[in-house]
């Protein structure tokens, strides 16, 4: 009887043990930052904000952002790269083309290129999506610079990319505001934009603050429901 008393005590153990264990796991995995974590952290890592004038912008979810893109990585900001100049590919029947054949047909200058902000990063780890580089040029369209992400050396983002076109300089990806988290205090996360449809802000409750490892889950969960969906 004493023996058999001793094994299940030690059972118990262990099994209190791993409850307690996985208790603490979840509580970190959904911790987030504090109030003054937030306020303090906000003036090193500011948020996007405002709309380029003469210039028509809706606001897209991080799902939505996902679906026109090729992969989500997390990546390091080595330095800023000098601005260049890029021609806008006007392949038959595209979007641009036509654009460029109205704004000629009523007598105005067709925008045939358009300037790029770009940033040397360093790819850590790939999320979902595409096989990325190493190292990177990540890039957005100059007019976007006073309301865009602004990224600094040694800065640690999650977001989303896509790979560009045209003449762009090799390993070029484009970025926006819209999918871009700065990894702070080393394993938390700040969106670089704060959005105001409820979609945007929903996943947002669930992310900004949050902890990295929860960001990925999120993303990944986005991931799967693409997929499902036949996306």
């Amino acid at each position: 009887m004493g023996r058999e008393w001793r094994i299940y005590a030690v059972i118990v153990a262990v099994l209190v043990s791993i409850m307690v264990t996985g208790c603490s796991g979840q509580e970190r995995s959904t911790a987030g930052l504090t109030s003054e974590q937030f306020t303090e952290l906000r003036q090193q890592y500011p948020l996007a904000t405002g709309y380029p004038a003469l210039i028509d912008m809706v606001e897209v979810s991080f799902e939505d952002i996902m679906e026109h893109t090729d992969a989500v990585i997390i990546a390091e900001v080595i330095r800023q790269m000098p601005n260049y100049t890029v021609d806008l590919p006007f392949a038959p029947g595209a979007p641009e083309t036509k654009l460029k054949e109205k704004q000629e047909a009523a007598g105005f200058g067709a925008v045939t290129s358009i300037e790029c902000v770009s940033y040397q990063a360093k790819v850590q780890r790939v999320i979902t999506g595409a096989k990325v580089a190493d190292e990177i040029n990540l890039f957005y369209n100059a007019e976007f610079q006073n309301i865009e992400t602004p990224l600094k050396p040694g800065m640690k983002i999650v977001t989303a990319v896509m790979e560009g076109s045209g003449n762009q300089p090799e390993d070029s990806y484009s970025f926006t505001r819209y999918s871009t988290y700065y990894v702070v205090e080393g394993d938390y996360v700040l969106t670089a934009y704060e959005g105001e449809t409820e979609k945007r802000q929903d996943f947002d409750l669930r992310t900004n603050g949050k902890t990295l490892e929860n960001l990925i889950a999120e993303i990944r969960n986005l991931e799967k429901q693409r997929q499902a969906a036949g996306h």
